[in-house]
């Protein structure tokens, strides 16, 4: 558990605790929805290109 200093208590370290929990989880989420906005962005893009050849191939 956490070691509260002697002058706070314990509702009071949590509380200064708090940002230092938060901001990495807030970090990861954050990674997270990019990752999936570039994978969205991706398939999108492959999809274009599918249509983009089979338009060609339906050209010739």
């Amino acid at each position: 558990m956490f070691i509260f200093p002697a002058f706070l208590s314990p509702i009071e370290s949590m509380i200064l605790l708090l940002p230092a929990v938060a901001l990495p989880m807030a970090g990861i989420i954050l990674l997270v929805w990019f990752m999936k906005k570039l994978i969205s962005i991706d398939t999108n893009i492959r999809e274009i290109r599918k249509y983009l050849e089979t338009q060609k191939h339906n050209k010739e």
